[in-house]
C-alpha cells in the first residue's frame, strides 16, 4: 500500500476522557482517524505504549482511505483490527496474532447474524452503542482474519476485496468469489473460531532510520486551537462549533492568514459563496 504523504499525518492526544469527548465520532471511541482538508489525523485519548494497537488500527483506516478503497464497514473495521496486531520481529513483521478481547467476546456473547453484520453502517446501533459495538468489532475481526489468512479463503481474498470495492454486496460477493452462501460462510467462521491454532502472516520489512523518526514537536496554544478547529470543521455536526472558535481566534489574531483560510474553507464546504 502507498504511504500517506510525508508530514501530513498528525497524532493528537487528549489528557483525559472529558477533553476527548467533544471530538470523538461516537460514544464508544477510544481513538479515531479523520481526514481534513489539510492533513490526516489520528486522535486518541492518550499515547501510552499500551495503546499502540489503537494507533495501528487507525493508521490502517488511513491507508485504506489513501488507497481509495470503498469497503463495507465490517471489512473496513476488520482489516483495521487485523493489522492492529502488527508486531516487529527483527527484519520482519507478524500480522494475525489473536486479539484476546475479541476471543473473549466471541466465546461469551451471541454472534450477530451475518446478514445483519453486512448491513451495519455508521448510523447503526452496532456501530454506536458500546455493548453492540463489542460484538460487531469482534465478529468483523474474526471474519476478516479468516478470509485474509486461512488457506481455504486467502487465495481469493484479493478478488473478494476488488468485488466488494466495486459495489457488490458482501453476501453476493461471497457467492460470486467463493461459491458459498452466507450460511456456509457463517459455519466456516464458527469452525475457524474453534480451531486450536490460527494462521498468521510474516512480511519482510526494510526501513531506513529516517522512516522511523517521527516529527514530534510541541504545538503553541494558537496552533493547538487551530488544529482542533480543523477537526471540528471536518464534520457537519460540529462545523458550527468550529466557526465559533475560529471567530474567537480571528479576534485574538487579526489578519492571521491561517485563520482566514480556515474560515474560507469552512464557508466553501457549506456552499456559502
Amino acid at each position: 500500500s502507498q504511504k500517506a504523504p510525508q508530514g501530513r499525518v498528525r497524532i493528537i492526544a487528549f489528557s483525559g476522557e472529558n477533553e476527548f469527548k467533544p471530538y470523538r465520532l461516537n460514544s464508544g471511541n477510544f481513538a479515531f482517524y479523520l481526514q481534513s482538508r489539510e492533513r490526516d489525523y489520528i486522535v486518541m485519548q492518550d499515547i501510552e505504549a499500551d495503546h499502540l494497537q489503537a494507533a495501528a488500527h487507525e493508521y490502517t483506516h488511513l491507508i485504506i482511505r489513501h488507497d481509495k478503497l470503498d469497503l463495507p464497514l465490517w471489512l473496513d473495521e476488520g482489516l483495521a483490527d487485523l493489522y492492529s496486531s502488527l508486531e516487529p520481529r527483527g527484519k520482519q513483521a507478524l500480522v494475525g496474532r489473536p486479539l484476546p478481547q475479541h476471543i473473549m467476546t466471541l466465546r461469551t456473547l451471541p454472534w450477530i447474524n451475518l446478514n445483519t453484520l453486512f448491513a451495519v453502517d455508521r448510523e447503526s446501533p452496532y456501530y454506536n452503542q458500546s455493548d453492540k459495538m463489542q460484538v460487531f468489532y469482534a465478529e468483523s475481526w474474526e471474519l476478516t482474519h479468516m478470509i485474509n489468512l486461512s488457506p481455504s479463503y486467502n487465495s481469493r481474498f484479493a478478488d473478494f476485496l476488488t468485488t466488494v470495492n466495486g459495489g457488490t454486496g458482501s453476501a453476493e460477493a461471497f457467492e460470486k468469489v467463493y461459491g458459498k452462501s452466507v450460511a456456509q460462510v457463517g459455519k466456516d467462521a464458527h469452525d475457524y473460531m474453534n480451531r486450536a491454532t490460527v494462521p498468521a502472516a510474516i512480511f519482510n520489512v526494510t526501513l531506513k532510520k529516517s522512516d522511523l523518526d517521527a516529527d514530534a514537536a510541541p504545538l503553541s496554544e494558537f496552533q493547538t486551537e487551530l488544529a482542533l478547529c480543523d477537526l471540528l470543521a471536518s464534520r457537519p455536526q460540529t462545523a458550527g462549533e468550529a466557526r465559533r472558535r475560529l471567530l474567537i481566534l480571528e479576534q485574538q489574531n487579526p489578519g492571521n492568514a491561517e485563520v482566514e483560510a480556515s474560515l474560507g474553507y469552512l464557508a466553501w464546504q457549506e456552499n456559502d459563496a
